[in-house]
């Protein structure tokens, strides 16, 4: 039962944290060039509670390496982590690199979806493939880099004091130093509590102060709005408290009522694809549909639907042939 629940309960987060992030990236504000945003509460409110899925994915991602101990050794873990992470981050990353070299250098292309020529050295194509500037798999790329050090973080997370030691001053260095929201740095705290909770298979002992847990969910995510240093304690405590609560009020869901299907495989390759698809749709449709508040507003809701939708049958045709499992990581 117990295996049954930590199995339906990351396939239910994997999924529901997929479509945040779809969501999030079909905001058309941005490819439309508008700043003033007063206009768009909806878009803003609705783009500022699905970043939860970036955090929630570092944080479950280091649980999954970690988890009751690290049974398998380090040498094994990250030869599959080789395979699941890094075969797939390159091949997207030059896949995306060529079709965006081909659309900005064809002129009929690049006219209609008004896309400036990049890529113009062979060193910007190497750079847009190992940095993943053409795609979202920053997150891919930070994983890569937390496998890495994986023996040092092991060491870490196994003795509880040097932990929290660390812990703590990786918290400080985060706030000091200000690091990019992409960095290595700025995430490495929510991946070491991951690893921690994963390591030591963590629950909660006080089921009765699921109030508390809500009420501190609801005061950082009201206080993230306001200044960088919450918005970091909301990305930093979140992942846990939604993952604890899980367990506290979804869990029968999750034993009895839960199905697993089959679409619900192929949220890495929408994770991987879908910024692509979003970009190339709504430009299609804002090219050839006048623009209203009222009409983006729509294109936001609808855009990561359809995006899905195509995502999930061109997945299932795609996962008919081997080299899919090379796409995926062998997921």
């Amino acid at each position: 039962m117990v295996n049954s629940l930590f199995h339906n309960k990351i396939v239910f987060f994997n999924t529901t944290l997929t479509f945040f992030i779809v969501l999030l990236h079909s905001s058309p504000l941005n490819r439309l060039g508008i700043t003033d945003i007063s206009k768009y509460v909806f878009i803003n409110f609705t783009v500022h509670i699905c970043p939860i899925g970036v955090p929630m994915f570092f944080f479950i991602s280091a649980i999954l390496f970690y988890k009751e101990g690290c049974n398998l050794c380090i040498k094994t873990k990250l030869h599959r982590r080789f395979f699941s992470l890094v075969i797939p981050y390159l091949l997207w990353n030059t896949l995306f690199v060529a079709i965006y070299y081909t659309l900005t250098h064809l002129s009929l292309s690049s006219s209609i979806m008004n896309m400036k020529g990049v890529l113009n050295s062979p060193k910007e194509i190497l750079v847009g493939i190992i940095f993943s500037e053409y795609t979202p798999l920053w997150f891919v790329k930070n994983l890569i880099l937390y496998s890495l050090i994986s023996p040092i973080l092991l060491f870490i997370i196994s003795k509880k004091k040097l932990f929290f030691i660390i812990f703590l001053i990786s918290i400080l260095i985060v706030l000091y130093f200000k690091f990019q929201y992409e960095s290595f740095g700025y995430w490495l705290p929510v991946y070491l509590l991951g690893s921690f909770i994963g390591y030591n298979n963590t629950k909660i002992n006080h089921p009765q102060h699921s109030l508390f847990y809500i009420f501190l969910f609801i005061a950082i995510t009201i206080t993230s709005y306001y200044t960088i240093i919450p918005l970091f304690f909301y990305r930093l405590l979140s992942p846990i408290i939604l993952w604890f609560l899980a367990d506290l009020y979804i869990k029968n869901y999750l034993l009895i009522r839960f199905k697993e299907k089959q679409w619900m495989h192929y949220t890495f390759f929408i994770y991987c694809t879908h910024f692509f698809i979003l970009n190339i749709l709504q430009k299609l449709i804002f090219i050839y549909i006048p623009i209203s508040s009222v009409f983006i507003n729509l294109v936001f809701i609808t855009s990561p639907i359809i995006t899905i939708y195509l995502l999930i049958q061109i997945a299932k045709w795609f996962s008919n042939y081997s080299l899919y499992k090379y796409f995926t990581g062998g997921r």
